[in-house]
């Protein structure tokens, strides 16, 4: 799947609009992918990886990534990489949501 094939099923699936059945499929499916990746694509950081980190940061459910233990971990590679230093990240805004979800192990 390319970087404009993911775009259109984040806008379609990951989003607090979407349907959460569509939701779920869709975190499953990347939570598989991201088992043998480090990164959405591959081995490299792509505009695919920071689109998919956005949609993850805007999604309004308590803990999105409870059951999906790659997509956390991936995350937490992506707030501690330099290029996502500065942005809002996935563990800030859970932390002010007080669930305290994702945070560091």
């Amino acid at each position: 799947m390319d970087i404009d094939a993911r775009r259109e099923l984040l806008d379609r699936d990951v989003t607090s609009t979407a349907r959460p059945e569509a939701r779920a499929t869709t975190l499953d499916l990347m939570d598989h992918q991201l088992a043998t990746r480090t990164y959405v694509l591959g081995e490299e950081l792509t505009a695919a990886d920071v689109d998919i980190w956005v949609a993850l940061t805007h999604l309004d459910t308590a803990d999105p990534l409870s059951r999906h233990t790659h997509l956390r971990a991936y995350v937490r590679r992506l707030d501690e990489h330099p290029a996502f230093h500065g942005a809002r990240s996935l563990r800030a805004w859970h932390d002010r949501s007080g669930t305290g979800a994702i945070r560091p192990d």
